[in-house]
C-alpha cells in the first residue's frame, strides 16, 4: 500500500473514531477528548512524509499512535471518563494535558517529516558467509549448564499456550545474571540457526530450505518471560524484519503468519492479564479495563494529567543525580550504584499511592529537566526511531538488522511511556547482543563473502 493510501485511511479512522466519541462540552474538560483523534488525522496528514519503504520502528511507532490517539479516546468516552485515580485529577491539569498531548503530536510527527528518510531501499548486497557458529554453540552448552545447575531460572519463561502461568505479580526465580543468559540465548541461538539455513537456501534455493529457516526464530517467539507481552511482540516485530529483509519474495506470507500470531498471541495475554480470564471463552468485555489498559500503556489524558501534578511536586526533588538513576538504576551490573527508589516513575507512583505505574514522558521530562523542557525527550527518541530504521534497512548483515530493529521497535513502543524503559533495552538486549555478535565476527571468523 502507499504511504498516501495510508495517510488517508488515517484521516478518514480519525474522522470515525471522532463522530461516535463526540460527547463536547466545554465546562467540562474530559469531554474534550474527542477532539484527540480528528486533531491527529490531520496534523499525520498534512505533516508526516510519504516515505517508499518504512522500517519496523515506524511501524511500532504507528501502532502506538493509533492506540494512544483512536482507541483511548473511544474507550475513555464509552467508559464514561473511567480512571481510578480520578479523584486526584484536577481541572487545571486536565487542562494543560491537552497542551501537552497537542505539543507531544506536532513534536513527533514534525520531527518525522525532517528525519525520516524518504527513500529508504533495502539493500540486496546480502553478506552470507562471515558468520561463525561458535557463538551459539557457546551459549547451548551455557543453557545447558543453567538448565543443569539452575534449573529454577528457566521457570521464569513460560509457553504461549500456559495461560495459568501468566500473573500479575510473578516474582524473579533464580540468579538474575543466568536470566539475561537465557533471554540473550533465545535470540541469539534462533538467529544463527536462521543463518545456517539461509545459507543452504541462497546455494541452493529450495522452499524446504526457506521454511527450516525460519522455524527457529518462530520457536523463539513461543515463549515470554514473566508476564511481559512484550517479551514476544518486540523481537517478533524485529524477526519479521530479518525476514522480509532477507526472503523478500516470500514477504507476503511471512507478514500474515505474523500479523495472525500476533494478533494471537497479544489478545491471548491481554485477556489474561486485564479480565482475569483463562480462555477467550470467558470473556466479559469491559469499557473501563479497556480504558485503563490503554490509558497505563499509552499514557491518555488521565496519566499525563497525573503526571503534571506529580512534577509540580517533586521537581524540587530532582538533581543531576536522578538523571543517572533514571538511566543505570535497571542495568545488569550497574543497578548497584544507582538508586532505584530516586528516580521519576518512584514520585510518579508515589503521587498516585501506588508502585507499578509507568510516568509519561513527558511529564517525566518535566520532572527532569523543568516544566519548560517538558518537550525535550521527544524530539530526540524519534530521531532515534528514524536513525535505527535507517541502520536496520543499510546493514548487510542478518544480526545487525536484527539487533538494530529490536532496539528501534523497543523505542518506538516505550517513545511516550517512558526513558527508564528505552534504557534497559538499550543496555540489557543492544549493547549485549551487539558485542557479542561483533565479537563473533572480528575475532573468530573474519572473512567475508558478499551474495546479491
Amino acid at each position: 500500500m502507499k504511504h498516501s493510501y495510508y495517510k488517508l485511511i488515517i484521516l478518514l479512522v480519525s474522522f470515525i473514531v471522532f463522530v461516535i466519541s463526540y460527547e463536547f462540552n466545554f465546562s467540562n474538560p474530559k469531554t474534550w477528548v474527542c477532539l484527540i483523534p480528528i486533531t491527529f488525522g490531520l496534523l499525520f496528514y498534512l505533516i508526516v512524509p510519504n516515505p517508499k519503504n518504512v522500517g519496523v520502528g515506524y511501524i511500532m511507532l504507528n501502532i502506538v499512535f493509533i492506540a494512544k490517539y483512536f482507541m483511548f479516546p473511544f474507550f475513555y468516552v464509552y467508559s464514561n471518563y473511567y480512571s481510578p485515580y480520578n479523584s486526584l485529577i484536577r481541572n487545571e491539569s486536565l487542562i494543560f494535558s491537552y497542551f501537552y498531548i497537542l505539543l507531544e503530536m506536532l513534536l513527533v510527527l514534525t520531527s518525522l517529516r525532517f528525519f525520516y528518510n524518504r527513500h529508504l531501499v533495502k539493500i540486496n548486497n546480502f553478506i552470507v558467509s562471515s558468520y561463525s557458529y561458535k557463538l551459539p554453540i557457546a551459549f547451548v552448552f551455557l543453557l545447558t549448564f543453567i538448565y543443569i545447575f539452575s534449573p529454577v531460572s528457566f521457570s521464569n519463561f513460560s509457553f504461549i499456550l500456559s495461560p495459568n502461568e501468566f500473573v500479575f505479580e510473578k516474582e524473579f526465580q533464580g540468579s538474575t545474571a543466568f536470566i539475561f543468559f537465557i533471554k540473550w540465548g533465545l535470540y541469539i541461538i534462533p538467529l544463527f540457526g536462521f543463518i545456517f539455513f539461509y545459507k543452504k537456501y541462497v546455494n541452493n534455493p529450495k522452499f524446504y530450505y526457506f521454511v527450516l529457516s525460519v522455524l527457529p526464530l518462530l520457536f523463539s517467539t513461543l515463549f515470554y518471560f514473566s508476564n511481559s507481552r512484550l517479551s514476544i511482540l518486540i523481537p517478533l516485530f524485529s524477526f519479521w524484519f530479518v525476514l522480509t529483509k532477507f526472503y523478500s519474495k516470500f514477504s507476503k506470507l511471512i507478514s500474515l503468519y505474523f500479523l495472525a500470531y500476533g494478533l494471537f498471541s497479544m489478545l491471548l495475554l491481554t485477556l489474561i492479564k486485564f479480565f482475569s480470564v483463562s480462555n477467550i471463552n470467558s470473556v466479559s468485555f469491559n469499557y473501563e479495563i479497556g480504558s485503563y489498559f490503554l490509558n497505563s500503556y499509552f499514557h491518555g489524558i488521565p496519566n499525563i494529567s497525573l503526571g503534571i501534578q506529580a512534577a509540580d511536586q517533586y521537581y524540587n526533588n530532582i538533581q543531576f543525580s536522578n538523571i543517572l538513576d533514571e538511566l543505570f538504576a535497571q542495568v545488569m551490573f550497574l543497578n548497584d550504584f544507582f538508586n532505584i527508589d530516586d528516580r521519576s516513575n518512584f514520585y510518579f507512583n508515589s503521587y498516585l499511592g501506588t508502585r507499578s505505574n509507568i510516568v509519561p514522558t513527558l511529564t517525566e521530562a518535566s520532572m527532569l529537566f523543568g516544566r519548560y523542557f517538558f518537550w525535550i525527550l521527544t524530539p530526540i527518541l524519534t530521531y532515534f526511531i528514524c536513525f535505527f530504521d535507517k541502520l536496520s534497512f543499510q546493514t548487510s548483515r542478518i544480526d545487525n538488522t536484527f539487533v538494530y530493529s529490536f532496539f528501534s521497535v523497543s523505542i518506538g513502543f516505550f517513545i511516550f511511556g517512558n526513558l527508564n524503559l528505552i534504557s534497559d533495552s538499550f543496555f540489557t538486549y543492544f549493547i549485549p547482543i551487539f558485542i557479542l555478535s561483533y565479537l563473533n565476527r572480528v575475532y573468530i571468523f573474519p572473512s567475508r563473502v558478499i551474495f546479491k
